[in-house]
């Protein structure tokens, strides 16, 4: 569709494909998914190339992710794909019915889903370890649908089981260290610790306990 309301049609060479979500790929080109259990993929010149999964899974919508690969959201789990159409299935037994998914804030790929059990849930998917996080339910009892990136850095959710926008924030602890000057303390829990001063100004080493999974910003506040 161009800005002026023209519109022109490119047929998928799958009949009954049915694309339903589309997104821009890393390469260029824009991905889409079917629900004749393939993803295609088709230039801005209209030529169309589809690549078949290998399970008959319906994939609900699709994402770029860091890593240069897209993630489609599925029934069992989600797919990566490669630029040159190489897909592989990730599942959670633990949960079915994936909706929608993005790219969060911690560059993991986060998802929806619209039937955990009797209510909808979130959950995350690591691209470098090909695990999925625990299930977060952010209204128990409530259907929830489609996900974006607020300008706040938080999880903003359509939910549509309790007719209403629910945001999750998702905690991300900023670290700042200095990179200059190593020093060493005797910390009460651990003994000899050798390290780095935290802060624009410290210059006294600190051991800093976060909790598991929490997301950490590293940052260089040297001058």
């Amino acid at each position: 569709i161009t800005p002026t309301g023209r519109v022109t049609e490119y047929p998928t060479p799958t009949a009954g494909a049915s694309p339903y979500d589309i997104v821009t790929g890393p390469d260029g080109n824009l991905w889409f998914v079917e629900w004749s259990h393939k993803v295609g993929k088709i230039t801005t010149g209209g030529t169309i190339t589809e690549y078949t999964a290998p399970t008959n899974d319906n994939p609900f919508a699709i994402a770029a992710g860091p890593d240069g690969n897209l993630y489609a959201s599925t029934y069992l789990g989600i797919w990566r794909i490669t630029t040159a159409g190489v897909i592989t299935q990730y599942s959670d037994p633990a949960t079915a019915f994936w909706q929608d998914i993005i790219l969060g804030p911690d560059k993991q790929m986060w998802l929806s889903s619209f039937n955990y059990g009797d209510y909808g849930a979130l959950q995350e998917f690591n691209p470098k370890t090909q695990t999925f996080s625990a299930t977060i339910t952010p209204d128990p009892g409530k259907i929830i649908g489609g996900l974006t990136v607020g300008g706040d850095g938080d999880i903003w959710i359509a939910g549509y089981g309790n007719n209403s926008i629910d945001v999750y924030e998702d905690k991300i602890t900023t670290i700042r260290i200095r990179l200059i000057g190593e020093m060493s303390i005797i910390d009460p829990k651990y003994g000899f610790e050798l390290g780095y001063a935290v802060a624009t100004t410290s210059t006294q080493t600190q051991t800093i306990s976060l909790s598991m999974g929490e997301s950490v910003l590293f940052q260089n506040v040297d001058t």
